[in-house]
């Protein structure tokens, strides 16, 4: 059976700017009014945004040599929006405040355009990964997302975040939710030359007893896991509303793993109207 969904892209151009989460380095990016999908530019390479141009998961998503595309992508889906030309100067998405929130202002004062209709077939059975952790899965649905945040017997253990996705609702619960870096990785990250772009203001930082800063939520670290989750699924260019999905202890590398076996269960057709 073959569902139908609109297709949208932005009113008018919008732009933000910013340093990179990892490298530290200036960046603006730039969405412009589109009609055959998404696609993205980087001086005078041009493609298209999804799962076959992932060139990394380590520690964020990068496509080809853009990196940590997963807030960005996030704020598209969450709000909707199918198409449109993504301008990037610079090699890595602005982390603004490390969540997906200024994204999600600057797409609501660009306005919702209607630009077609998605044909979507499938999939016919729930996708899974193999066995074990981390767990992920995914199937027709209604748009009910699910993420659960474990440490095991160190703080906090368990969370959980869970959502009906709707552009309301993803602005209000998710988009707000701030990277998560653990107390015992930042001597790591910083060795490794990442989290260069990292402010008190840009990331939530997991003690051994508790949050080390203020928090927006009380479970924010299992709402931007399941943030990170939504901007890596959407590489399959299937709409949020069209899935259920459940991850247990994912992360970038896993997410990817599941768009992948998700694209090969799916077709999608692009209609003009």
């Amino acid at each position: 059976m073959t569902s139908v969904y609109p297709r949208f892209t932005v009113g008018q151009s919008v732009s933000w700017s910013g340093v990179g989460l990892h490298s530290g380095l200036d960046a603006t990016i730039r969405l412009h009014p589109g009609e055959e999908g998404l696609w993205l530019r980087q001086g005078y390479d041009r493609f298209p945004v999804g799962v076959a141009e992932v060139s990394s998961t380590e520690r964020c998503t990068c496509l080809r040599t853009v990196g940590t595309v997963e807030h960005f992508l996030a704020a598209l889906a969450g709000l909707g929006l199918t198409d449109g030309e993504i301008e990037i100067d610079g090699r890595e998405v602005p982390g603004l405040d490390g969540s997906a929130q200024g994204f999600v202002e600057g797409l609501a004062a660009g306005g919702k355009v209607l630009c077609g209709k998605l044909e979507v077939e499938g999939p016919f059975a729930r996708v899974y990964l193999p066995p074990g952790l981390p767990r992920l899965s995914a199937g027709k649905g209604e748009g009910h997302w699910r993420y659960v945040y474990d440490r095991g017997d160190l703080w906090p253990g368990q969370q959980a975040s869970e959502v009906f996705l709707t552009p309301s609702t993803f602005a209000r619960e998710l988009a707000p939710a701030r990277t998560v870096v653990l107390t015992e990785e930042l001597e790591m990250v910083r060795k490794l030359g990442l989290g260069r772009g990292l402010s008190e203001q840009s990331v939530v930082i997991i003690g051994q007893t508790g949050y080390e800063g203020s928090v927006r939520f009380e479970n924010e670290p299992a709402r931007h896991k399941l943030l990170d989750l939504i901007g890596d699924i959407s590489l399959t260019g299937c709409p949020l509303n069209h899935l259920n999905v459940v991850s247990e202890k994912g992360g970038h590398s896993s997410n990817i793993a599941l768009a992948k076996k998700l694209s090969e269960a799916i077709r999608i057709e692009r209609l003009k109207s």
